[in-house]
């Protein structure tokens, strides 16, 4: 989001400078309406959260939810994408890693290319958001997966 807000920024400021040039030129009045055109950023961030196509070549960044049926939009919600490259083999990174037990289905892959780069939650899975860093690490530090 960051990389898109400075994209559309700079398309912002240039269309800004673009304005200011464009009405000193033709020998008019300048007026904040007609220099800023108040839908620039907007319109920027907009287009590529709805194409899914973002700054530097990113594609599939964002989706259209699929609301085919209840089951299809569960499915898409619970999908984790991999970035890596269909094309290479990545055979570590399609395999089912023990760590992940209760928490990415197993047997829910698509085929094809995209096997193992595509997986999805498990269904009694759950994200957890604002947990306290300091107990985290305490329970980490009581296991011995992390030194003081």
């Amino acid at each position: 989001m960051e990389e898109l807000f400075a994209y559309a920024f700079k398309f912002f400021v240039k269309d800004v400078k673009y304005q200011i040039e464009r009405t000193s030129a033709r020998g008019r009045r300048m007026s904040i309406q007609t220099i800023v055109s108040s839908d620039t950023l907007t319109e920027k961030i907009l287009y590529a959260m709805g194409t899914g196509t973002w700054v530097a070549g990113q594609t599939g960044v964002s989706q259209v939810l699929d609301r085919t049926n209840l089951m299809s939009t569960y499915a898409h919600l619970r999908r984790v994408k991999s970035p890596l490259a269909k094309k290479h083999p990545h055979f570590r990174a399609r395999d089912v890693h023990g760590t992940q037990w209760g928490k990415i289905c197993p047997s829910e892959s698509p085929e094809g290319q995209e096997v193992g780069l595509t997986k999805y939650l498990s269904m009694m899975a759950k994200v957890t958001i604002g947990a306290d860093e300091k107990f985290t690490e305490d329970k980490l530090k009581e296991l011995g997966l992390k030194k003081d």
